[in-house]
């Protein structure tokens, strides 16, 4: 049998009742049993979500008490995933794959024991950690049983839960953050964005995952919401898990972090701004507090706010310039304003509203003349779209007498004149098709072409003018060909060439099938050949029937007597030529009749096997047709059937007498085999026996002996060592208990984080038996638990007075910047109303002052204006 997993199972009494449970255990797959817990209540309502090879199967339920078991079958990989509603889910894998030879040889394994520990969900925050795997479960060939490989301890959880509440903070923080940038900010941060996602995926199917890793944190600080790169990052920190131990880890991260700084500073220097700014948040994703790095991010936003200064500017003020030269003043105000807006100090954005308001003053003067010009437009598209072409007409040429060199004015007036010629063109080709297709219906064809040619000279593009043209042509060079035909015809039929003739009517009369002059002479020519040809085919009918009736082929021969007689129906001859024909086929059928149905009999007899009576049928035909071949041919086999058959019954009998002494034999040697195959398994098993019982495997070899015994049960020998063994296990039991009993409250404690408890009992534990491995891993554990947890502790606190103080700096950043924005907007107010008062604008002046006390209205200096 196999070993056990862990070597803390019960041994003593318990050891009786696990070997039972072993020989039970399902020979199809392995179980995986334990308990299930969790922080806060109870774990009435959980249950276990199954997966198999992706496929997803019925849900698993839990007991009252928290204990499961579920039976999994080999060859599979099932993902079990432990829920409970108000906690985080955790989730295992199991692969059941097994060496076809091991489970031929013993498809038996012990439960795999697993106990989870649910942690309480907290509302709010990032829940993707779950997906990780936490624990994997596999068949291991060096120890011959199914062991499990650990992703993630209860302690590791729990950092999971704190940084996803501190991520959850800032992506808080992000979010507000986020909402007061403007639309040029958030399309360059999209931009960024982008171009690390690019390049980290890039990384990522080279499987560069440590530079993937700083790429896609950096992308997710962008934009903090964003899913996709949180998968990643998860997915990245499980295979570096695997892969790397933590110190190995900690060094190629502080390496990689040196090689983004050098990519940064490179980039800076050469002034592309954009990569060195993506390669240094790159490395602030593996050391967030970087003095040099922030400070290298801060001025590369100072300098790309500048460019975006810059080119927003310059957009506008390109968008402006756009509509002031379409004479659109009033957008290309609002413009140049906007402009002023970015950069107040310009001087070129207010020259040109200067100008616009000047051109706004001498267009007033304009005002009626423009109305006039755009009543006259008005007026010509009603025209246009009611299509009074004549009118839209005179009302365009009178907008562009009002405003000479008009352009929209002068596209109408052309677009409208070439509408109408192109009327007057279609109405001139509706014309020449009429008359063309009048002549053509007469059979006019030369007048209709005339007219079609005109027509598609005026509308080239028309197809039906071309159509009639190719098809007046066709038909004028028949009208040539028939002429000729009808001239060759008359000339042969004068010379007396009747056949030549009557071949050139014909092909005449496929070009124009109702030519009278054609029609007469083909009947006259037929009338002539027909007298010419009665005697000689009457003559040339009856001598090739008689070279038929003479070769003894009457059915032919009949047939050209019957034409002869046909050609001259008063002549004797062919008529009791016909008689006497018809006398002879009436014989012919008789016999073959008869031949036939004995033919038939004698077929459905040989397909019957009946093989002597189908001779008998087959003689029968010979006899009624004796120069058959068929016949003879069917005696002559079915001769050797009969031959065949009888050696075919002698050599059947000897095969059965053989067929029989060869059985006996084998059921001789099949007993044989068995009983050779019982010596070998009981002697393999007593040998295996007694290998586990020198090697004090107590247990697994009174299995064995256990197993000898069933295959031989009248041999004393196991029996005497299955007692031998019952005696050695008591006497083992008092040590046994004292460890497990250790160990059972030291797991306890350890649950619990009672750690120095669980230390204390798992020191009892070593000292009730000192050969385990079991409790010093366990007291490793603690030890190294209490030192991370220390640490983690630290570094959150140190984490936590960080974030204070980037909130405390940047809330006072915030009211800085509103109130610098505050005594701006009062200065540029009260600059604007002095300038106002004293060109005596007083009530524009008035305005700026209220709106400089809104702003202010602590300072005096406005109310007094």
């Amino acid at each position: 049998m196999k070993l056990f997993f862990q070597e803390r199972f019960i041994l003593g009494l318990l050891l009786i009742f696990c070997a039972f449970s072993l020989s039970a255990q399902r020979s199809n797959g392995i179980a995986v049993e334990g308990k299930l817990s969790v922080q806060q209540g109870t774990v009435e309502g959980a249950v276990i979500q199954m997966f198999m090879d992706g496929r997803r199967l019925d849900n698993y339920g839990v007991g009252t008490d928290g204990r499961y078991k579920v039976e999994l079958n080999y060859s599979h990989k099932y993902e079990l995933i432990f829920s409970l509603k108000d906690n985080f889910s955790q989730k295992i894998v199991v692969e059941t794959t097994v060496p076809k030879t091991v489970l031929q040889s013993d498809p038996k394994f012990p439960p795999f024991p697993l106990d989870i520990n649910l942690f309480t969900e907290i509302p709010g925050i990032d829940k993707s950690f779950v997906d990780n795997t936490i624990l994997k479960i596999y068949y291991n060939p060096n120890v011959d049983n199914f062991i499990s490989e650990l992703y993630y301890n209860d302690a590791q959880i729990a950092k999971l839960i704190e940084q996803a509440v501190l991520q959850s903070k800032m992506i808080g923080k992000e979010s507000d953050y986020l909402s007061k940038l403007t639309k040029a900010e958030l399309a360059e941060m999209k931009k960024e964005y982008d171009e690390l996602l690019n390049q980290a995926g890039k990384e990522y199917s080279k499987e560069e995952f440590l530079s993937a890793l700083d790429g896609f944190k950096a992308a997710s600080k962008i934009f903090p919401n964003e899913q996709f790169p949180k998968d990643r990052i998860a997915e990245i920190n499980d295979l570096l898990g695997l892969m790397m131990v933590a110190a190995d880890l900690d060094k190629a991260l502080a390496e990689r972090f040196s090689a983004l700084i050098k990519e940064a500073d490179l980039y800076f220097n050469q002034k592309k701004y954009a990569e060195a700014k993506n390669s240094y948040n790159r490395a602030l994703s593996i050391k967030p507090n970087d003095s040099y790095a922030n400070q290298q991010i801060k001025l590369i936003n100072d300098l790309l706010k500048k460019k975006l200064e810059d080119e927003q500017y310059e957009n506008v003020i390109a968008q402006a310039d756009n509509s002031f030269k379409q004479l659109l003043y009033n957008e290309a105000s609002k413009s140049y304003q906007e402009a002023l807006g970015i950069k107040p100090n310009e001087a070129y954005p207010k020259t040109k509203l200067k100008e616009i308001n000047e051109i706004l003053a001498n267009a007033a003067s304009n005002a009626e003349k423009q109305k006039s010009y755009e009543q006259a437009m008005q007026q010509g598209e009603i025209m246009f779209q009611k299509q009074f072409y004549e009118k839209s007409l005179a009302s365009f040429e009178n907008a562009l007498s009002l405003k000479p060199g008009d352009q929209p004015a002068t596209r109408k007036v052309e677009e409208v004149k070439k509408i109408m010629q192109n009327l007057a063109d279609k109405l001139m080709y509706d014309k020449l098709i009429a008359s063309a297709d009048k002549s053509f219906k007469k059979d006019l064809f030369k007048e209709a072409l005339n007219d079609y040619v005109a027509a598609s000279q005026i509308l080239p593009d028309e197809k039906y003018a071309l159509q009639r043209i190719e098809e007046i042509n066709q038909k004028l060079q028949l009208e040539g060909n028939f002429a000729d035909l009808i001239t060759k015809a008359d000339n042969e039929f004068n010379s007396k060439n009747y056949n030549d003739s009557k071949t050139h009517y014909q092909e005449a009369l496929g070009l124009r099938a109702n030519d009278k002059h054609a029609l007469d002479r083909v009947k006259e020519i037929d009338i002539i050949l027909a007298a010419q040809g009665v005697d000689e085919k009457y003559n040339s009918a009856l001598t090739s029937a008689d070279e038929l009736f003479k070769s003894n082929d009457y059915e032919n021969a009949k047939g050209r007597y019957t034409e002869a007689a046909g050609i001259k129906p008063k002549e004797k001859y062919p008529k009791d030529r016909i008689s006497e024909i018809n006398t002879i086929l009436s014989q012919i059928a008789k016999t073959n009749q008869d031949y036939q149905q004995a033919l038939a009999k004698a077929d459905g007899l040989f397909n019957q096997k009946s093989f002597e009576k189908s001779k008998e049928a087959f003689n029968e035909a010979a006899r009624i047709k004796p120069k058959e071949t068929y016949p003879p041919e069917m005696i002559a086999k079915i001769d050797v059937l009969i031959a065949e058959q009888t050696k075919l019954a002698s050599e059947a009998e000897a095969e059965k007498v053989r067929l029989a002494q060869e059985a006996a034999a084998a059921e001789a040697a099949r007993l044989a085999a068995i009983q050779a195959e019982k010596d070998k398994n009981y002697s393999e098993a007593i040998a295996k026996a007694d290998n586990l019982f020198n090697e004090k495997q107590y247990e697994n070899a009174r299995t064995e002996y256990r197993a000898a015994q069933t295959v031989k049960p009248e041999e004393t020998y196991p029996q005497q060592k299955i007692t031998e063994i019952g005696t050695l296990l008591a006497q083992l039991s008092a040590s046994q208990k004292a460890y497990e009993d250790a160990v059972s409250k030291a797991d306890k404690d350890f649950k619990a984080e009672k750690f120095d408890s669980a230390k204390l009992a798992y020191n009892d534990a070593q000292k009730a038996k000192p050969g385990e491995t079991y409790p010093a891993e366990m007291i490793a554990k603690i030890d190294s638990t209490v030192e991370t947890r220390a640490r983690l502790a630290a570094e959150a606190e140190a984490e936590k007075v960080r974030l204070a103080q980037e909130a405390a700096a940047a809330e006072a950043a915030r009211l800085a910047a509103i109130q610098a924005e505050k005594d701006k907007n009062y200065s540029d107010a009260i600059a604007k109303a002095d300038n106002l008062f004293n060109e005596k604008q007083y009530e524009n002046a008035r305005t700026e002052y209220r709106a400089a006390q809104t702003v202010k209205p602590e300072e005096t200096y406005p109310q007094q204006k």
